[in-house]
């Protein structure tokens, strides 16, 4: 094996470890409407999270990411808003990832824009920095 080859499947393991796998993504109607109304609230300003547990045969978490129309007007302002959640969040939810993984519970997580204005990159993966840790916790308290 040569250097390009071990190169190539380094960065191959680096994509999957910060991926975002659809089955990590919350489709349909059912499961949104389950979290948004009997989900626990976290806030960290700008960011609100939703969590709630449902019972699945592996454990893990599934992901929703919103940013309303009624405070962000303009579509390309709320597109750019959930890019940089999602990559936020993408690049450091390993640590909850690793910890889910062996529960018997999937973590339904909502996270939704509260502010009226755009906020930089830098604050909105501070913040989500800080739900991540809140939500490690919550798992470790309620063995969800």
């Amino acid at each position: 094996m040569n250097s390009s080859e071990r190169q190539r499947r380094k960065s191959e393991i680096i994509v999957k470890l910060f991926s975002l796998p659809k089955k990590e993504r919350i489709k349909g109607n059912t499961l949104p409407t389950l979290l948004y109304q009997e989900g626990t609230v976290f806030f960290e300003h700008p960011v609100l999270c939703k969590v709630f547990c449902k019972e699945a045969s592996s454990g893990g978490f599934q992901i929703l990411i919103g940013v309303p129309k009624r405070k962000i007007k303009k579509a390309i302002d709320r597109n750019k808003l959930k890019r940089r959640m999602r990559e936020a969040w993408r690049l450091n939810c390993e640590p909850l990832r690793s910890i889910v993984a062996s529960s018997n519970n999937t973590m339904l997580i909502g996270l939704y824009y509260q502010s009226s204005t755009p906020e930089s990159y830098k604050t909105i993966e501070s913040k989500i920095k800080k739900l991540i840790r809140r939500l490690i916790k919550y798992h470790e308290e309620t063995h969800c």
